[in-house]
């Protein structure tokens, strides 16, 4: 992060790596708890960025008024602790394969001829025309 640490605030740093580490872990659960070795960057880089957030801001606040003095927390789930957010998450099932949408390859025995078949419940045309 461009400078030198304590060694409290590294000893810091290090539990929140091993903090979201697990969380990663958890989210992904590894096929038979076994992590893959090397890491794939993005798990990295999803870790670092976890830290980061955490570190700079651990009590969550997400926003601040200096004028009326108003802070306001990101909740009881960011308070001392690091986090996933939700796009993380996404990336994490999106690479594992576990993302919402997926395609399914046709098989070699499948005919465009037969296209005329796949017809919308509610019309009687085919989606190609």
């Amino acid at each position: 992060m461009g400078t030198t640490y304590a060694d409290a605030e590294r000893s810091m740093i290090s539990t929140g790596i091993l903090d979201t580490s697990e969380l990663i872990d958890l989210e992904a659960a590894w096929i038979d708890g076994i992590r893959p070795d090397p890491l794939p960057y993005l798990f990295r880089m999803i870790c670092a960025t976890a830290v980061i957030r955490w570190f700079r801001n651990p009590e969550g606040y997400r926003s601040e008024m200096a004028g009326e003095y108003q802070y306001q927390y990101g909740g009881a789930a960011t308070l001392g602790k690091p986090a996933l957010t939700r796009e993380e998450k996404q990336q994490i099932a999106r690479y594992l394969g576990r993302g919402g949408i997926t395609s399914v390859a046709a098989g070699a025995d499948f005919d465009l001829c037969e296209r005329a078949q796949i017809v919308p419940a509610f019309r009687h045309r085919t989606y190609w025309g």
